[in-house]
This record gives C-alpha cells, structure tokens and sequence, in this order.
C-alpha cells in the first residue's frame, strides 16, 4: 500500500492563495486550495495509485467526510482514506499511524510526507518539503513519484 500524508497550508495553497483570497473568505476553506497543486497531487496519485492521509491541522477543523468532499470540488480524484490522531509533533502522529495500519495489515506501508513543515522525525527521509510561498510544484511531484515508486519502503 503506498500512502500521502498530507498537509494543505503550504502544499495544496501557498501564501498567495490565502493572499488572494482575502479576509472576506475567512472560515470558507473551499477559497483557500489551489486547484493547480490539486492537480499536481493528482499526478502523483495517477502514477502510483496512492491513497491520502490527512496529517494537516485542517483535520482538527474539518471532518474527514467534509474534507474528502471539499477537495474533491477542487478537482480531487484520490481518496482521502484517514487522518493522524494527536501527538506531540507530525512527525510522532504519523509514526503513530503507521505503527497502528501495520499492525492491522501485517503489510508494508510505501509512503511520503508531503509538508512544508521539517517536524516529521522520525520520517525525515520520507518527506518531500514544499514551501509555503508556492505550495506544491512539478519537482515536487517528480520526487513524490519516484519516492513512492522506487524509493525505500
């Protein structure tokens, strides 16, 4: 099984999205996604039949429904199969998550962390870190594939 953790302020928006959204769209999330890096996540899923995890803090405000449902009007395609619970850094949830689907499904998990934040330990090899100026981008999308497709389990 081949997993996305994913964040959304820095990865599926950028400053210039929320810029461009304004103070009038305030609490209306559906403004603050850029449906480009949609694509772009896209991509990723098309070339390796990824499903999505939801570690950003988007998950705290949102049900996971409401927030499968608002990427999809983006123009999502994935699925949005879970988010991590509550530890002390991202870094700690996602193990968390990990730890518990292996567990479950005495399967490997091939996975990346798509983020612009570096608190991922103990997964920093597994990370692909955007940034929040620009959000997701093509050679963040090429790194993502070849991570998921080729890189270590």
């Amino acid at each position: 099984m081949k997993i996305i953790f994913l964040d959304i302020d820095g990865v599926l928006n950028s400053s210039k999205t929320i810029r461009k959204a304004g103070p009038r769209d305030a609490g209306y999330p559906e403004s603050h996604i850029d449906e480009a890096m949609v694509g772009r996540l896209n991509s990723i899923i098309d070339a390796t039949g990824a499903f999505c995890v939801l570690s950003s803090s988007w998950r705290v405000l949102w049900p996971l429904k409401e927030m499968g449902e608002l990427l999809r009007r983006k123009g999502f395609r994935g699925s949005l199969i879970d988010a991590t619970g509550r530890n002390s850094t991202r870094g700690l949830e996602i193990r968390d998550w990990l730890l518990t689907a292996n567990d479950y499904q005495q399967s490997n998990i091939r996975f990346i962390i798509l983020d612009d934040d570096s608190d991922m330990e103990p997964n920093m090899d597994r990370l692909v870190r955007t940034d929040w100026d620009i959000g997701l981008q093509n050679e963040h999308v090429e790194r993502a594939i070849e991570m998921l497709n080729g890189g270590v389990v």
